[in-house]
């Protein structure tokens, strides 16, 4: 944004024509390579004027952020720079005896408003569709920065989904008339705010305001110097780059390494390569990260807490206990030759409490706390595979087998959290299920089913009610003198095998 405006503001836009530079890093080249043939008048015409707007925001930043005066907020400095340009350059002559480049006639459209059948340049889409990718791309990027920037400094709730949505009809709407793409802008949602708007009467009094200035006011607007014009373009970008600082502070303060990573690799390839590469790796590297951190599924072991009724995530629980011993060897003050004898005693201790946290002869109690859905089942059945082999999802896959699957005669699912399961899910989690009925001979109970129409109803069409309600009638049958009132009461409409 501020690089593509420096040709402009230097007065080398005719020789730029003659040297053709399509990337970031060209783009600086031809700067590096052709500023001694700068035009010198509309060189000082950007410098004076660009030093003067940023001296008098850094005045209006200490207004009102040291000295609280919120009414500094409608100084018009932009709109002053616009005015006062336009004057001199009318004034002085600076296009005629100066030679600087001018706004000049604005010509206009000679069609006129209509609807436009998006149908009829369906041969175009292919040639213009990397352009409006861009551009949806680069707005979603300005609307969510401002969101995020605006709603967190005055505690705003806004709904992301609903901006996207709201900002999807109005470029669809805005198309069928062939208009420009919009998008939420964070310096004017900025100034709406500290002027004090509440509504979004705010965003109707700058249409129509924008659509009178362009009616009737552009003529007036001849003699603005063109560089002058490329101006408001490099402050929105500076004003935009004051916000990377803090947040690279930030970042590194909480070691957050990663996104320094990215940040200076999307700027690389937008330097070196273009904007556009650039927008496309963040785009891959946002996508990448969803689908890793989508994956991942969360099930658990459940132990008991000893002495208590209370289940709890069993490798955490390993984790705390450890924890726990460590710390209380690390408190000892003894003797070096007591130091052997304590490590064995501590050692049997931590051993006896994770046995007891783990074992429950012949029992494997499995949480399923998150939705199941195509991207996260595959790693769902990789880690009830290793919960079989191992009882645990601290030990590595390498590691030898620790347990016999005819070890464990009843396995429990607590689904409390699995809200939503998919086709794809659903027929994994129903051919796992066979097998531990079918081939293993394992009793398995379903526990805290959501109650939730569709994810019920995918049980059932799948063949897992029937499946775990035949394992439990012969579960019932071993076990005569037991009833499923004496577990607990049963989940209504879906079988003795599946318990509240």
């Amino acid at each position: 944004m501020i690089i593509n405006q420096l040709s402009t503001e230097l007065g080398l836009q005719e020789l730029s024509l003659t040297q053709p530079h399509l990337t970031t890093i060209d783009k600086l080249m031809f700067i590096v390579r052709f500023y001694d043939q700068a035009h010198m008048l509309t060189f000082k015409i950007s410098a004076y004027v660009l030093g003067v707007v940023l001296c008098v925001r850094f005045i209006k930043g200490i207004l009102i952020n040291k000295l609280n005066r919120k009414s500094a907020v409608y100084f018009p400095e932009l709109l002053l720079m616009v005015i006062v340009a336009t004057f001199l350059c009318y004034q002085y002559n600076w296009a005629s005896e100066g030679g600087v480049k001018i706004v000049g006639n604005i010509k206009r459209s000679s069609s006129t408003f209509h609807l436009e059948n998006p149908f009829r340049l369906l041969k175009v889409y292919k040639h213009t569709f990397s352009t409006a990718f861009l551009c949806t791309i680069l707005g979603y990027f300005d609307s969510t920065t401002a969101v995020k920037a605006l709603g967190a400094k005055y505690n705003f709730n806004v709904s992301s989904n609903r901006e996207l949505v709201a900002l999807g009809v109005t470029n669809f709407v805005i198309g069928l008339f062939s208009g420009l793409p919009s998008f939420g802008a964070l310096g004017r949602s900025k100034i709406n705010i500290l002027a004090g708007a509440k509504t979004p009467m705010a965003g109707i009094i700058m249409s129509v305001v924008s659509i009178f200035v362009a009616v009737y006011l552009l003529p007036y607007l001849y003699y603005l110097p063109e560089c002058v014009l490329s101006l408001t373009t490099t402050i929105v970008g500076l004003t935009v780059l004051q916000e990377v600082p803090s947040d690279l502070r930030f970042f590194f303060k909480i070691r957050g390494y990663d996104e320094i990573v990215t940040f200076f690799m999307i700027c690389g390839v937008t330097i070196i390569w273009s904007a556009e590469a650039g927008v496309s790796l963040g785009v891959l590297v946002a996508v990448a990260r969803v689908i890793k951190h989508s994956t991942r599924s969360r099930i658990q072991v459940l132990g008991r807490i000893p002495h208590t009724t209370v289940f709890r995530d069993a490798d955490m629980l390993i984790e705390e206990s450890f924890a726990s011993f460590q710390g209380q060897s690390d408190g000892y003050d003894v003797e070096e030759e007591d130091v052997l004898a304590m490590n064995y005693s501590q050692r049997d201790k931590l051993s006896s409490l994770i046995a007891e946290i783990e074992e429950i002869e012949g029992v494997l109690l499995i949480k399923i706390p998150e939705p199941l859905n195509f991207a996260n089942v595959g790693d769902v059945k990789n880690k009830l595979v290793r919960i079989e082999r191992y009882g645990s999802l601290l030990v590595h896959p390498s590691q030898p087998t620790r347990r016999d699957l005819q070890s464990i005669k009843y396995i429990i699912f607590d689904c409390k959290g699995m809200t939503e399961i998919d086709a794809s899910a659903t027929q994994v989690l129903y051919e796992t299920l066979r097998r531990y009925i079918c081939d293993e001979k394992i009793t398995v109970f379903f526990a805290r089913i959501p109650t939730g129409k569709h994810c019920r109803d995918k049980l059932k069409k799948s063949g897992i009610v029937n499946l775990v309600n035949k394992s439990y009638k012969r579960f019932a049958n071993s076990n005569r003198s037991m009833s499923s009132t004496d577990l607990t009461l049963t989940a209504v409409g879906l079988g003795d095998g599946f318990f509240l």
